[in-house]
């Protein structure tokens, strides 16, 4: 490649990057649109599941733990609800926070098991849900629950 300007070597390198990421996006890894766990192979079994994480001490950002559950049809997460907790039990809820500096903050974290939730639907596994920045210890809390009632799912 004589005489390539770094404007046309840059713009050649723009074009292979996008082509490889449409060919990403081709995969057969069955994670694509539309696609959920369990969906043809996923060995998960019908039913509702429970899974629980374990729990976190003296760290106020994250004390607690996490409780979901799942249900499965036809070998596909079709539903699921996320409930995190202090670690004396009592719920991670809309009073979560409440009265401190902190409530906003606090109240996103409890929004953030939502989102999770939905994410695990929509993307069919544990793969397709990635962490919310400021509820990284609800995230951990949550793959450890979800892992532990996928488990079940799976036996």
């Amino acid at each position: 490649m004589a005489n390539v300007t770094r404007r046309q070597f840059f713009m050649l390198g723009t074009a292979a990057s996008f082509a490889a990421l449409g060919l990403a996006g081709c995969g057969g890894s069955g994670s694509g649109s539309g696609s959920k766990s369990g969906a043809a192979g996923s060995g998960l079994k019908d039913g509702t599941f429970t899974g629980q994480s374990s729990t976190l001490e003296d760290n106020v950002e994250g004390d607690g733990y996490g409780i979901i559950t799942i249900t499965v049809e036809n070998g596909a997460i079709v539903d699921a609800t996320f409930q995190a907790f202090l670690p004396d039990g009592t719920p991670k809820d809309k009073d979560y926070g409440k009265g401190g500096a902190y409530y906003g903050v606090a109240q996103k974290v409890v929004s953030s098991g939502e989102d999770y939730t939905k994410a695990l639907i929509d993307a069919g596994s544990i793969d397709g849900v990635d962490a919310i920045s400021g509820a990284t210890y609800l995230y951990n809390q949550f793959v450890e629950a979800t892992e532990a009632a996928l488990k079940e799912a799976s036996k």
